[in-house]
């Protein structure tokens, strides 16, 4: 299917003359209706919308606020004892309130400070939208009964529509917000690299390579050890002695951090019923640099079986009010300065237990406290969720989700840079909710290919392969088809 055969959908920066969605293009045109892009009318269309937006949402909670107490008032002033149908319909109406209340702190920007925003706020506000929607029906059944207004004999189905109207205005205004007001306004800078107006549309693939997808306990890791170097030749050999050679002398000049270390090769992996089953083995840093960060190795099929692939973990944190956190990698890193990157690092050797095995959680945790001064009382679950792979470095990565006790304003108050040795330079969130996965990715700037399939595997898990599907398919277009796909061997 190519980019023209597919439908707009609603999120992101949307084309003004047919509303197609144009995050991500890699075309100078819109691919829905041709109209040429023009980066300074979005910027504009997209500040005007999200002002709109805002202005509308505040109005809407004004004017159902008013709609609220109209309702429960005249329940009152007509019944000197409520009816229980009447109860039902004053309830959902204080529900939807509540909703309100809720979506206001998000207009606002105090998510932190608000439990509507832990974890599964946005179902919770789908439900307490539709709640009171249903209760509100149900309380106004009591009025299909006959009854004058005013002394004016009105039929009784006609004021049951009007009350029942009113009494769900609350609810129903609740879920449309709710829908507008999680998105993030996106502003043009956010697309691909375009290529020239009148060129062949062009489809980017993913960047990275999807292994195995799952959700891993610790105990349905079962690993073995190997303890064979990886295999290598007189010429390979000779070729990692120049590149290491190289990059010693470059990262002197450039002031980067690059040091030799003994680390874990992942030689196999593959699915067997519910359990990860992975062969390891020693490598070490400069193998790295010298096979997978050599391009000359990792283009060439018949040398893949020689590359080092050091096993890589990398972390999504869920912080305890709904925001996935990744950090900002500085100048001194080997590869991907500037870019987003999950907290993390490689498994080395001193990873290893007594009896031999690695104990890839606790490295997990490990990286965690020497980047952020996180402790195991500050995590409440760690799961693995599969196996990545950078599509050019082909460098294996576990990738974890890491559930936090902590908020996002206590994450910011306790990272420090230094504590890394500036490995990290900040801490960016995304949203932890299907409807801004596209709009916050687009917002980050440049994300090392190993962090989008984390913030990916990590919708997988919680809104389902059907959303992985369509956002990698809206994100890299065909290609993701087959790209995004596992057949859970590595």
């Amino acid at each position: 299917m190519s980019s023209t055969d597919r439908q707009p959908t609603d999120l992101g920066v949307h084309c003004p003359e047919c509303d197609y969605n144009l995050t991500g293009t890699t075309e100078g045109r819109c691919p829905w209706c041709g109209w040429v892009i023009d980066e300074r009318l979005l910027s504009n269309v997209a500040q005007d919308r999200s002002n709109a937006r805002r202005i509308g949402a505040i109005v809407t909670c004004l004017v159902c606020g008013g709609g609220s107490f109209i309702a429960v008032a005249s329940l009152v002033w007509h019944s000197s004892t409520l009816s229980l149908r009447d109860g039902l319909a004053a309830v959902g109406v204080l529900i939807a309130a509540a909703g309100h209340a809720g979506l206001a702190g998000l207009i606002f920007q105090r998510k932190g400070r608000w439990p509507i925003y832990q974890r599964g706020g946005g179902l919770i506000l789908r439900f307490t939208g539709w709640f009171s929607i249903g209760l509100g029906v149900i309380g106004a059944t009591a009025l299909l009964r006959s009854r004058d207004v005013l002394g004016v004999p009105v039929a009784a189905t006609f004021e049951f529509v009007l009350a029942a109207l009113l009494y769900t205005l609350p609810g129903a205004a609740l879920l449309v917000m709710r829908m507008v007001s999680f998105r993030d306004p996106v502003s043009p800078t956010h697309f691909g690299p375009r290529q020239p107006v009148g060129g062949t549309p062009l489809e980017t693939p993913p960047p990275f390579l999807v292994d195995v997808i799952g959700r891993f306990s610790e105990s349905s890791i079962i690993q073995s050890w190997l303890n064979e170097p990886q295999p290598t030749t007189p010429s390979i050999e000779a070729s990692i002695n120049q590149v290491w050679t190289s990059a010693l002398a470059l990262a002197r000049v450039d002031d980067k951090l690059l040091f030799d270390g003994a680390l874990v090769r992942l030689r196999a992996g593959a699915i067997h019923g519910s359990s990860l089953h992975i062969e390891l083995g020693p490598t070490s840093y400069r193998a790295f640099v010298g096979t997978n960060m050599n391009e000359g190795m990792t283009t060439k099929p018949d040398d893949r079986g020689f590359l080092a692939n050091p096993l890589g973990i990398s972390a999504s944190l869920i912080t305890h009010d709904g925001f996935v956190a990744y950090g900002r990698r500085g100048t001194r890193v080997a590869y991907h300065a500037g870019h987003v990157h999950p907290f993390g690092g490689m498994v080395d050797q001193r990873d290893r237990r007594a009896d031999g095995s690695v104990d890839l959680f606790g490295a997990m945790l490990r990286e965690l406290e020497e980047e952020l001064g996180l402790t195991r009382d500050d995590v409440a679950e760690t799961v693995v969720l599969g196996l990545v792979r950078d599509r050019r470095l082909l460098q294996p990565e576990l990738i974890f989700d890491v559930t936090l006790h902590c908020t996002r304003r206590a994450l910011e108050d306790r990272f420090d840079p230094q504590r890394s040795g500036g490995e990290h330079t900040a801490i960016e969130f995304l949203y932890d909710d299907p409807d801004a996965a596209l709009p916050s990715l687009a917002r980050l700037g440049p994300v090392t290919p190993v962090a989008e399939a984390a913030y990916l595997l990590h919708g997988y898990t919680q809104w389902g392969p059907g959303w992985y599907e369509q956002t990698c398919m809206s994100r890299y277009g065909e290609q993701a088809e087959r790209d995004a796909k596992t057949d859970y061997t590595v």
